[in-house]
Formats: structure tokens, C-alpha cells, sequence
């Protein structure tokens, strides 16, 4: 084979991987830029259901989602800016820091599915009430997974950012669940015709404001992540 055959291949063999790279980082923008827009489009479905259960304009929690739109809207923005999108580094994480944050976190929504269970009894929720048993359930889970963090965190064990990234967004999931839990409570609590001053529903309210600004404290940390 002359040497120009073989230039020939390199050369082509080059584009071809160039292409390869170039399809692929588009096809990551893309699929990036389109999760953000649906995020978009249920929060603003959450915001209109709010309103209607009571939440007026200048309530913590529609701040919080309108807070939530426009930093997802700059995310869309750099991302239709950016040529390259990076890959994050799978390098073990050798940062007590972010491993004590992760623990951190895990510990205060352990803490938080706790207080549920006990306050809605208080307030004479039935046992069976699906939050009380999600509750009890992720009470397991987290008890498990603070473990775990912790024997991490004794003995200098430091995980793949993927893995704690991994980990971040369980606990994104877990809070989205628990918001959409206390969501439809409150629907059931307005069907009952319940005062907006009962004690009821002003729980479930506080808890969907609270469980929310947790929820975005998560989205921010895995954006950094």
C-alpha cells in the first residue's frame, strides 16, 4: 500500500472520529437542553395547581419555582452557547468536604421523614395514609444509606463522582416523590372543603414549601456536580 493510501485512511479514519465527536457531544446538548425544558414545563404546571390550592403570589414556595425557572432558563441559555459540552471527571472524590455534604443532606432528610411520621399522627392521620407509609419506608432506606456515608467518611473512603452523583440524584427522586405525596393530600384536604386555616392544611403546606426548597438545594448541587 503507497504511502498516499495510507494518508488517505489516517485521514479519513480522523474525520470519521471528529463526526463521531461532534454527533455525539449535539446529541448530548440536545437531550440536555430538552430535560431543562421539561423541567420548565412542570414547574410551570406546578405553579398553576399551587395557586389553585391556595398558595397566593408571594408565598415562599411560588417564589422558590419562579426562582427555579429562571435559573433553568439560564442553564438552556449557556448550553444553545456552548460548542463542547464536558464530560465530568469519574476521578474518586479525595474531598472530605463534599463527602461530609452528601451526609449532611441524607442525615436532614432522614430527620425530616421522622418529623412527618410524627406529626401526622399528631394531627390523627391514620397509619395507612400512603405518606406515613412512604415515609416509614425511605426512613428505612436513609437510615441504610447514613450508614453507609458514614463508615465512608471513618474511614476515608472516597467513591467516583459518578457514584455521588448517583447517590444525589436518589435523593432528588426521593423528594420529588414526597412532594407530589403531600400534593395530592392537599388536593384530598381541599375536596374536603377543609378551612385554609386548618391545621392540616397548613402543614401539608409547610411541608411542600420546605420538602421544595430542599428539592432545589439538590438540583443546585447536582448541576455543580
Amino acid at each position: 500500500m503507497g504511502k498516499k493510501s495510507i494518508f488517505s485512511l489516517l485521514m479519513c479514519a480522523l474525520i470519521a472520529t471528529i463526526m463521531t465527536f461532534y454527533i455525539y457531544n449535539y446529541l448530548k446538548k440536545r437531550a440536555m437542553i430538552r430535560m431543562h425544558q421539561e423541567t420548565m414545563q412542570h414547574t410551570n404546571h406546578d405553579l398553576r395547581d399551587y395557586k389553585k390550592l391556595g398558595f397566593s403570589d408571594d408565598s415562599e414556595l411560588i417564589q422558590l419555582l419562579h426562582g427555579r425557572l429562571q435559573r433553568v432558563e439560564k442553564q438552556i441559555a449557556t448550553l444553545q452557547n456552548q460548542t463542547i459540552i464536558k464530560n465530568k471527571e469519574q476521578a474518586p472524590i479525595h474531598n472530605r468536604k463534599q463527602l461530609q455534604q452528601i451526609l449532611t443532606l441524607n442525615k436532614k432528610m432522614l430527620q425530616s421523614y421522622l418529623k412527618d411520621v410524627q406529626e401526622l399522627r399528631r394531627l390523627g392521620v391514620p397509619t395507612s395514609n400512603d405518606i406515613i407509609s412512604f415515609s416509614h419506608d425511605k426512613i428505612v432506606r436513609l437510615t441504610i444509606a447514613l450508614a453507609e456515608l458514614e463508615r465512608q467518611l471513618n474511614g476515608n473512603i472516597f467513591n467516583t463522582q459518578n457514584e455521588y452523583t448517583q447517590r444525589l440524584s436518589r435523593m432528588q427522586e426521593i423528594s420529588q416523590q414526597s412532594i407530589e405525596q403531600f400534593k395530592n393530600q392537599l388536593k384530598q384536604f381541599v375536596q374536603y372543603n377543609l378551612e385554609p386555616t386548618n391545621e392540616k392544611i397548613q402543614f401539608v403546606k409547610d411541608q411542600i414549601t420546605k420538602k421544595t426548597r430542599a428539592l432545589l438545594q439538590l438540583e443546585e448541587l447536582l448541576a455543580r456536580y
